[in-house]
């Protein structure tokens, strides 16, 4: 096989993500992830170079779940958006959490900046919270739970989680939802 043939195979390879367990829910929307940028405050140069790969696939805001912030300086020299919920490894978030995580993922996918929301595996807090904005769209909560767990395996690991989004859904009563 010539030169140009190998170069028209690898055009159409798909780019090695190295974010750890990423993922689009809805793509170009909203994805989630394992943890970026390492596990240690001082990585900052791997967190910058996450970022740099988060932006070519497109993303522009970040929620982290992870009790421990990432380097806001680094988000801002990126131009990315960034909230930080720091919430316990394997407990469900709050509603005040939950409220507070959708408010600010609207309003960035509102302005088409896509959102990628990670906790240190990207499946507990994660899979919750990506969950939680399926219900927040009009998805029954055993729906939502099947459809983060259908594209993140292993996604929302507890009982006490899967109650959170339960619990969250009950709270729009009758009211519709848009």
């Amino acid at each position: 096989m010539g030169s140009t043939g190998l170069k028209a195979q690898l055009k159409h390879l798909k780019k090695t993500i190295m974010i750890p367990n990423f993922s689009w829910l809805i793509p170009d929307k909203i994805a989630g992830s394992g943890q970026i940028g390492g596990f240690y405050p001082e990585s900052r140069q791997i967190l910058i170079s996450d970022l740099w790969e988060l932006k070519e696939l497109g993303i522009d805001a970040v929620v982290s779940l992870t009790e421990q912030p990432l380097v806001s300086s680094a988000l801002t020299a990126v131009g990315m958006d960034y909230l930080h919920l720091p919430i316990l490894d394997m407990s469900p978030p709050s509603f005040k959490e939950i409220e507070e995580f959708l408010a600010f993922s609207t309003v960035c996918i509102k302005k088409g900046k896509p959102v990628l929301v990670h906790c240190a595996a990207g499946l507990g807090r994660t899979g919750t919270m990506l969950a939680c904005y399926l219900v927040e769209r009009g998805h029954e909560p055993s729906t939502a739970i099947y459809k983060v767990r259908a594209e993140r395996p292993g996604s929302i690991e507890t009982h006490e989680q899967e109650m959170a989004i339960f619990q969250y859904a009950s709270s729009f009563g009758d009211a519709e939802i848009g």
